[in-house]
Formats: structure tokens, sequence, C-alpha cells
């Protein structure tokens, strides 16, 4: 056989070792909950952890990588509640349009800055989102409510800060590169979101 269709062979039997170990290895990432447990694994380690409302938000943000859920959302998708008041929205419609638009083009700067890995630029235009979260907070009640609405936003944005992190330090004592990775790459406040680095996404099984 011609030495050069031998390396041709190798070559191709090389890659497609690497491809069948990818993935496996995607394989191994997974965050599976089993009734009252939690089932984690990554890079090859397993984390086998009773269920809490913080590793429920953490699956919802996992499920959706790059996108901004309001602390609201996250509660929703619970069976809980805070003793939450929404009361009726003060702002007409063409203001809740101009509010949408504004945090549509918020949205497409972040997917723009994180396609060019400017992260600080991200940061930025998510503490901007924030700040207009804060703002449709104090919009909401009629009758002078306004500031107890408040109130009530960031009560649940602190309840949920709390809740996520609890479950990634929980995550990290037992697969602590996974605890490091979910620790810089899951962002917290009145929107919270899972941002994987584009270049190194995780192929998550649910």
């Amino acid at each position: 056989m011609p030495q050069n269709l031998i390396g041709a062979l190798l070559e191709a039997f090389e890659k497609c070792l690497v491809r069948s170990q990818g993935l496996h290895l995607l394989e191994e990432s997974m965050f599976i909950r089993h009734g009252d447990y939690w089932e984690i694994r990554y890079q090859g380690q397993v984390a086998i952890l009773r269920a809490t409302r913080g590793l429920d938000y953490l699956c919802y943000l996992l499920r959706h990588p790059r996108q901004d859920v309001h602390v609201r959302e996250l509660l929703g998708t619970h069976a809980v509640t805070l003793s939450l008041k929404s009361g009726d929205l003060i702002l007409d419609s063409r203001a809740k349009a101009e509010y949408k638009r504004k945090i549509d083009d918020l949205r497409k700067d972040i997917e723009d800055a994180e396609r060019f890995n400017d992260f600080y630029r991200a940061a930025k235009v998510r503490s901007e989102m924030d700040a207009i979260a804060e703002q449709l907070a104090a919009a909401v009640g009629l009758g002078g409510r306004d500031r107890r609405s408040s109130a009530d936003a960031e009560r649940a944005r602190s309840a949920v800060t709390k809740r996520v992190k609890d479950g990634i330090n929980r995550i990290g004592k037992i697969i602590p590169s996974l605890g490091s990775h979910l620790a810089a790459r899951i962002k917290t406040g009145y929107f919270c979101s899972y941002n994987p680095h584009p270049d190194r996404q995780i192929a998550w099984r649910f």
C-alpha cells in the first residue's frame, strides 16, 4: 500500500477518534432532575444533589443560554411566591413599546459584544438593562403603591441571586471546575443569564 495512502488513512482514523472522544465528553455534560435530586455531570465528574430552588433556576438559565431572564420569570418557573404584588402598570402603550424596543436593542448589543469577545462592553450593556428593570419596577402600581412595587422587585432580585449563588457553591464543592465555570458565566441581577464562551460552549443534556 502506498505510504501516502497509509498516512491519509491514519489521519482520517485520528480525526474520527478525536470526534468520538469529543462526543463522549459532550454526553458527560448533564443537568438532569430525578425526583428530589439533581444529577449533574461535567468533565467526567458527577454530583448528586438534593433539589433546591437555586438548582432549578440554574437549570432554567442553562437551558436558555444568552437570554436575559427577569427574576420574576425565574420565580414563575417554581411553584413558590414571595408575596409579590404586581399592581397595575401606569405605563401607556407608547412607553411600553419604547421600553421593549430599547431592551431588544440592548440584547442585540450584548450579542455583538460577545461575538467579538468584548466582555467589558457586554457587562456595561447588562448594567444598563438592570437600570431599565429598576425603572420598570418603579412604574408598577397605582395610588402611591410604586415604592412597595419597587421593594417587591428588589426582594425578588435578592432572593433569586442568593439561591442561584447557593446552588453554584453546592456544585462547586463537588465539581470545582463546574463551580468556577458557573460563577464566571452566570450573571445575576434583575435580569439573569448564562453566557458561555462563544468558542467553548457546552452541549448540556437535560
